[in-house]
């Protein structure tokens, strides 16, 4: 075996996914996880579309397991933003302290100062 055989093989990111389900006080909650970008545009306009059609007040995307999101992302978590505030409603993101790349994107947007922006899930 020569070295380059011996050196660790790089990791694949792992794949986006994205989740579907309802939080503390009647609040709907979209998860994504993994590397979430164009593959995962239309799972998370459908479960955005879900979690605007319950009837609390408030949709949270956590991005607690996320390690990476695109412009995709930002666009469509933008769109839903904006067409929840029109509702009287809102969205709020789940960035914790561990999860300074999607915290720095969100920054680098611009969209940071127009959501409330947790460290975990919020408890009942």
């Amino acid at each position: 075996m020569t070295a380059d055989e011996n050196a660790p093989k790089p990791q694949r990111p792992e794949p986006g996914a994205v989740e579907f389900g309802a939080g503390a006080g009647g609040s709907a909650i979209v998860g994504l996880s993994g590397e979430c970008d164009l593959t995962t545009r239309d799972a998370l306009a459908d479960a955005l579309r879900r979690a605007s059609d319950q009837p609390g007040t408030v949709v949270l995307v956590d991005l607690s397991e996320c390690s990476f999101i695109d412009s995709t992302v930002i666009g469509a978590i933008a769109l839903s933003h904006k067409a929840l505030a029109e509702q009287g409603r809102r969205l709020e993101l789940v960035i914790p302290p561990d999860g300074r790349t999607v915290r720095r994107i969100i920054e680098l947007s611009g969209l940071a100062p127009f959501f409330t922006i947790h460290e975990s899930l919020p408890a009942d």
